[in-house]
């Protein structure tokens, strides 16, 4: 859900602020790190029905990337590396990914933003009960990337896509 606001909250201020005020390698970071979020949760749970959405939030961040591109160097290659974590999606559910297809405009995502943004942003209470807030799982230190989260350094050159390529291979799904 943060991540969908943090997302929606990107579309929002793209549309709304000049683009000479814009920090973009900030918004470039904040969109590539929400979309390996949704990526991760995707390859994890390749099964899970939430995957149709966050595949069209992955959507929206590819478009926002590209539609700064026209102005920025940075995000026109981190909009490549969106195409390789979104191979990397269709493949975990099975699907074939096609880059040429109809691409949705920002404007018609603006609906969806405005939506996501209306919504109360949940607590930690909201989220767990009192009870599960309490439980010693949350204690319990888990490793499941065999490698480090990548940062904004994986859309420069090929060793970042090598590195990109080996987080997603790290990533473990999950067994039912």
């Amino acid at each position: 859900m943060f991540s969908k606001r943090l997302l929606a909250w990107q579309l929002m201020v793209q549309n709304q602020i000049d683009r000479d005020q814009l920090s973009w390698v900030d918004m470039i970071a904040r969109i590539f790190d929400v979309t390996l979020n949704f990526a991760v949760a995707i390859i994890s749970d390749p099964a899970s029905a939430e995957n149709e959405e966050l595949d069209e939030w992955i959507s929206l961040a590819q478009n926002l990337l590209r539609n700064m591109g026209s102005s920025n160097l940075l995000a026109s290659k981190a909009v490549g590396r969106l195409g390789t974590i979104r191979q990397r999606t269709y493949s975990a559910m099975e699907r074939h990914y096609n880059p040429s297809r109809s691409r949705t405009s920002i404007d018609e995502y603006l609906q969806k933003a405005t939506q996501t943004m209306a919504q109360p942003q949940p607590s930690m209470s909201d989220l767990f009960g009192i009870q599960e807030i309490t439980e010693t799982i949350w204690q319990e230190e888990v490793n499941i990337y065999s490698i480090h989260f990548p940062g904004l350094e994986t859309v420069c050159g090929d060793e970042g896509l090598m590195s990109l390529n080996r987080f997603l291979d790290g990533c473990i799904p999950v067994t039912h």
